[in-house]
């Protein structure tokens, strides 16, 4: 219950800053760009909106979730109320993956690229909570939303260029093991999508193990919040 409370703000907090808004206007975008442009380009258009959008969400917001929850001594509250650490990292992983969820799933109808409702499932619910795991290590080493956003970029590059190439089959032996590939394998329902999908898995938990111990270190004041 106490979890599910947790979760309850963490969606109002996002849908009072206008999380929600904005992604409907971008699923809308999405949708009207998907339904000009040539069937022959629609996957692969689609693939990579989804791959680099969406799914990359909780990478480029939690940063500024983060600072938000600050300046409203959100965070501070959440610290000593009687929420875990490892509540409060679930709670952002489902928050923002419902979000990641809903316009994967538009645009993939839209698109025709759900061959595999589960599998393609996985890929996005597994990939927006690796993302989110990567963002909010960032945000909670970075004392400023600005810095934030520098330390971002390089990891964003190293994350989503390797994806983008795979989108449009430029891979080599060995490539699926980049999260980002994997990631995409498994949301286009190639032919390696099991192993990619554990390769997730596995690169998902290594995440939210090195992002709990930074969570509980923030926690327990042996991290300052950014101010």
């Amino acid at each position: 219950m106490r979890w599910f409370n947790l979760l309850l703000g963490d969606i109002r907090f996002q849908y009072k800053y206008g999380f929600y808004f904005v992604y409907g206007v971008f699923t809308f975008m999405y949708v009207f760009v998907l339904l000009v442009v040539p069937e022959s380009w629609r996957f692969y258009v689609a693939l990579m909106m989804i791959f680099s959008d969406p799914t990359a969400m909780g990478l480029m917001f939690i940063g500024s979730i983060v600072h938000l929850e600050k300046d409203e001594r959100t965070f501070h509250s959440i610290v000593v109320a009687p929420v875990t650490p490892l509540q409060y990292l679930l709670s952002k992983y489902v928050s923002l993956g419902l979000i990641s969820l809903f316009v994967a799933l538009v645009v993939g109808v839209v698109a025709g690229l759900i061959t595999h409702f589960v599998i393609f499932t996985l890929g996005i619910v597994l990939g927006a909570m690796l993302f989110t795991a990567i963002g909010l290590m960032l945000a909670l080493n970075s004392r400023t939303l600005n810095r934030f956003m520098v330390t971002t970029v390089p990891i964003m590059v190293l994350l989503m260029i390797p994806g983008g190439m795979a989108v449009f089959g430029f891979t080599f032996r060995g490539f699926i093991l980049h999260p980002g590939v994997a990631i995409v394998e498994v949301i286009a329902g190639g032919e390696s999508k099991w192993w990619a999908l554990f390769i997730l898995i596995g690169w998902l938990i290594l995440c939210t193990f090195l992002c709990h111990r930074e969570v509980k270190s923030a926690f327990n004041g042996g991290k300052k919040v950014p101010a």
